[in-house]
């Protein structure tokens, strides 16, 4: 769908605000939480259990995109006997070329000898 005019203008700044940002990580997060429970046919309940927390408790995080730690996004991660990786790169190296620097060899070498 194209925006126009006022409304167009709207939305991108909207894309551009921290409560966007926010927002959208937490979705990101989520979607990933609940990819990897649907890959181990785990249920909310089993990663309760799994956690030692109530299943009101994972669904609340689940259903709510409340702000998790690093601490319980990594209890979850092992939960789901996978990796925890958080990644923070500069806007512009990914906006130049289209990759990140942890895709870009060259990028990688130069930021190395920083």
């Amino acid at each position: 769908m194209k925006a126009y005019g006022w409304f167009k203008e709207m939305r991108d700044e909207a894309r551009d605000s921290f409560e966007f940002k926010l927002a959208a990580l937490k979705i990101e997060v989520t979607e990933r939480i609940l990819e990897a429970m649907e890959r181990r046919s785990m249920n909310r309940k089993q990663l309760a259990d799994s956690l030692g927390v109530s299943k009101a408790s994972v669904s609340r995080l689940l259903n709510n995109g409340s702000n998790a730690t690093l601490k319980t996004l990594l209890q979850i991660a092992e939960a789901l006997d996978c990796d925890l990786s958080i990644g923070i790169r500069r806007r512009a190296a990914a906006r130049d070329s289209g990759k990140t620097e942890e895709e870009d060899p060259e990028k990688m070498k130069k930021a190395a000898a920083r």
